[in-house]
Parts: C-alpha cells; sequence; structure tokens
C-alpha cells in the first residue's frame, strides 16, 4: 500500500473516539516492526563503528574514501568549563522550568508527532 493511499484512508476516517480501525492497526504493526529493526540496526552499526575505529587505527588510517562510502575518526573532547559555567547552567535550567510552569514563555509553533514504544518484554 502505498503513503498516497494511507493518506487518503486517514483522511477518510471520523475524528471522534472510536475503536482503532483496522488501518491503525496495521499502520501500528509495522511501525513496531520499524522500530524493533531500527534498534537492533542501530546496536550492530555501534559495534561496527567501534570495530573500524580499531582496524583503521591498526593500519594507521584517519579516514578512508570507497565506493560504498567515506568514514573518518573523529574525535570528541569532552569539556569542563569550571564551576562557574556549571553553576549558571543549572541556574538557566531552573529559570527555564519555571517559565514553563509559570506560563513565561510564548509558542512559536507546534507540530504533531507520534510517541510510540514497544511493549516491555
Amino acid at each position: 500500500m502505498t503513503r498516497a493511499s494511507l493518506q487518503a484512508i486517514i483522511d477518510g476516517l471520523p475524528l471522534s473516539p472510536m475503536e482503532p480501525t483496522s488501518i491503525i492497526y496495521d499502520l501500528m504493526n509495522e511501525l513496531s516492526q520499524i522500530v524493533a529493526q531500527k534498534k537492533k540496526l542501530e546496536a550492530q552499526e555501534e559495534e561496527l563503528k567501534a570495530t573500524l575505529i580499531e582496524a583503521m587505527r591498526n593500519e594507521g588510517l584517519e579516514s578512508i574514501s570507497l565506493d560504498e562510502g567515506k568514514a573518518h575518526i573523529q574525535k570528541r573532547a569532552e569539556k569542563d568549563y569550571g564551576e562557574e559555567i556549571r553553576e549558571l547552567e543549572i541556574a538557566l535550567k531552573e529559570r527555564k522550568n519555571l517559565a514553563d510552569d509559570m506560563g513565561d514563555f510564548t509558542v512559536l509553533s507546534q507540530k504533531a508527532s507520534i510517541v510510540f514504544s514497544l511493549p516491555k518484554s
């Protein structure tokens, strides 16, 4: 089923609360499969990246370019800006939380999204 045909079906659904239609079950099923696959692939990706870093270092390479893609070892520094900056960050976070609680903010835009989680196993 194409996205256009799914959207046409969804557009025709009533907006009142009711028992989910079979299209909803189908979409949820497909989404759950994709999310499960994504988690497995992300774990595999991290393992492969770690192995690739080790292999590249063993061969003295910092970067490589092949038909399959390009890779380079990127170093990221963990930084400590000192106590004063940490205190300012904490104060800012507390102030933003207070502003949220008090409604002291302006909503610039909103977009709808699905928050999806796999069932606990």
